[in-house]
């Protein structure tokens, strides 16, 4: 699965919160703490399925339609 550039560095910043929270909180709490870290990290994820789900490389025969497309406008516009 490709993941996007935002929703990488999104995961970053939660997984850096989750970390200074930590290194600050009582181990009790700790369970809480790791909690909010999946339940923040679980909507980013399934947003970033969602954002690359039709962004995979185009086929050949994709490509060459546009090829043809393009070289259909260039003959045209050399006329």
């Amino acid at each position: 699965m490709r993941t996007s550039l935002p929703a990488v560095l999104a995961l970053l910043v939660v997984n850096d919160v989750v970390l200074v929270v930590l290194l600050d909180a009582n181990v009790p709490t700790w369970g809480l703490v790791l909690g909010a870290a999946v339940g923040l990290s679980a909507p980013i994820v399934a947003l970033a399925g969602v954002a690359t789900e039709d962004t995979g490389p185009a086929s050949r025969a994709d490509l060459q339609a546009e090829l043809r497309d393009l070289r259909e406008r260039v003959e045209e516009l050399e006329k």
